[in-house]
């Protein structure tokens, strides 16, 4: 469920993307909100899956990348059980139901806490997992 991808990307101490970047053209409500890690989708598409699927394995299909399987993504307001949208590459299906599975894997990602520039006095920044030392 959503509520689980949330509650384990929090637990590593890591954020969590939703099914859709949050750029401005791609901050639909069912499928973004802003608790979720806004990122660059470099024009290749609005959804999660299919911009890191292109990264990872060259095509935007991600039920055709292996890295993908059994990965859910936190999508709000996309079902009233709170599923969260997964994909699995077994079966090359998509838009699984989170809520019916178990033991499948969030993702979830470590922001670069270093691109608002927060360090002072010309201190170099060095980005963490959900953390930034300055230098």
């Amino acid at each position: 469920t959503n509520a689980n991808v949330k509650a384990t990307c929090e637990a590593a101490g890591m954020g969590y993307p939703c099914y859709r970047s949050g750029t401005d053209r791609c901050t639909v409500s069912c499928c973004w909100t802003s608790d979720c890690i806004r990122y660059d989708d470099a024009g290749v598409s609005c959804w999660t899956h299919q911009v890191l699927s292109d990264k990872l394995c060259g095509t935007t299909d991600s039920w055709q990348c292996q890295p993908f399987d059994d990965t859910f993504v936190y999508i709000p307001e996309w079902r009233s059980d709170d599923s969260a949208w997964g994909v699995d590459y077994d079966t090359h299906s998509w838009g699984l139901h989170g809520a019916n599975y178990n033991n499948m894997y969030a993702l979830c990602a470590d922001a670069d806490e270093c691109s608002s520039a927060p360090c002072q006095n010309g201190a170099t920044c060095q980005d963490g997992v959900n953390s930034y030392t300055c230098q």
